[in-house]
This record gives C-alpha cells, sequence and structure tokens, in this order.
C-alpha cells in the first residue's frame, strides 16, 4: 500500500533534521532556502509512490473488507486517540497514502510564504525563490511521468483488446494521444 515509502523517509528524516539543526541555531542571517535547494532533485524519489497511488487505493479497499485488517487499523486509531490525549483526533490510511504526494506542493507554498515575509536584502531571499524553483521542477517531472505511466499502461491493455496489437508492443514505443 505504501509502495517505496521506505526510501521516502530517509529523505524525510534529512530534511527535518536538516531544518532542525538551522532552527536549533537560529540568528538574523540564518537561511532555510539552501537546504530545500540542496534536497529538490531527492524527491524525484516520489514518482513510484505517485504512480503506485491507484493501485494503493484499490489495495486498501480490498484490506477494508477484511475484519481482522480493520480490527487492526481500529487498534491503531485507538492508540492515537490515547497518544494525543484527543478522542477527536483519528487516523484515516486513505489520509495517509496521499500525504506524501501532497507534501511538495505543499512545500512549494512554504518557500513561496518564507520569500514574501523574508526582508529584501536577506541572504535566504533568492534562495527561497531558487528552491521554489526547483522543487517545481521536481512536480513537472513528477506529472509528466505519471502521464508516460498512464499510456504504458493504456499501451499493454491495448495488447489484450485487439487481435495482432500484441505484435505491435514493444519496448521502444509509445501510445501518441
Amino acid at each position: 500500500i505504501f509502495s517505496n515509502a521506505s526510501h521516502i523517509l530517509p529523505i524525510s528524516k534529512t530534511l527535518l533534521d536538516s531544518v532542525k539543526q538551522v532552527v536549533a541555531n537560529w540568528s538574523d542571517e540564518a537561511t532555510l532556502g539552501d537546504i530545500f535547494l540542496k534536497m529538490a532533485p531527492f524527491f524525484r524519489i516520489y514518482n513510484k509512490y505517485q504512480n503506485n497511488y491507484e493501485h494503493a487505493v484499490e489495495a486498501l479497499t480490498q484490506c477494508e473488507k477484511d475484519e481482522t485488517f480493520v480490527t487492526f487499523v481500529e487498534a491503531i486509531d485507538a492508540v492515537v486517540k490515547a497518544e494525543v490525549k484527543d478522542k477527536n483526533a483519528t487516523v484515516k490510511l486513505e489520509s495517509l497514502i496521499i500525504m506524501p504526494i501532497q507534501r511538495i506542493p505543499r512545500i512549494i507554498l512554504l518557500l513561496g510564504e518564507l520569500q514574501r515575509k523574508t526582508p529584501e536584502g536577506h541572504p535566504d531571499k533568492e534562495t527561497l525563490g531558487q528552491a521554489s524553483e526547483a522543487l517545481d521542477e521536481v512536480m513537472n517531472y513528477l506529472d509528466k511521468d505519471i502521464t508516460s505511466e498512464e499510456f504504458r499502461a493504456k499501451f499493454l491493455d491495448m495488447g489484450t483488446k485487439f487481435k495482432g496489437a500484441s505484435e505491435l508492443i514493444k519496448a521502444h514505443r509509445q501510445l501518441i494521444d
């Protein structure tokens, strides 16, 4: 269900640790943009997770038909409510599955807001913009990749629908929409 989350987690941890270190030693000249700029290329790894999202939702729907699974999820939900001391708190797996996909757009929004609030002449002003642009490029890459993945799936699906179509399906060929 969580695809390559085990590959995404170290990237998130590195980002968090780097931000925490800057915040712990905060000064008027502290910068955050350079951290996001350096980390931006690593966010391309989200492509596999993103391309698996529909399959993850289908798998979750199947799992929710299993009473043992539902009981397990309810037990986790009870632990979360106890940990945060909020009886209204809840963990919805559907929400957790989409979170990694939402992360990059949220970071871009955060960087834009930080840049707007950063005074002119501050060493981070320009770098925040560069980091935002770098993450925009990653988003463009991810958008193209998911479109390519959808076309590959359609292309392979054609092979089962038309007599002789399997002869047309070759690794180097692409479906043009």
